[in-house]
């Protein structure tokens, strides 16, 4: 079984792009992006992986949900505390 978040890439000054699955319970889960609380931790969502399909660069109007795995690149410690008050 994976982690609720798997590094994919590490960069410089603990920048790296992580794989976040969104659980039922998340707080982010049924908001738009652009209402999330991603863009104040400053990550970036580079993609979302949903039923197979995948959206590159999705719209701040993309709703998440329950189930996706969201492509993150930020601050390793702002994911983490992301991940923790899910």
């Amino acid at each position: 079984r994976k982690s609720a978040a798997e590094e994919l890439l590490s960069f410089h000054d603990n920048y790296s792009v992580v794989e976040i699955t969104v659980q039922e319970l998340d707080n982010n889960a049924g908001k738009r992006l652009r209402d999330t609380d991603f863009r104040v931790r400053n990550i970036l969502i580079l993609s979302i992986e949903r039923d197979g399909d995948t959206i590159p660069l999705p719209k701040p109007e993309e709703v998440v949900r329950a189930g996706d795995k969201l492509i993150c690149y930020g601050d390793v410690e702002s994911i983490a505390t992301s991940i923790i008050q899910l």
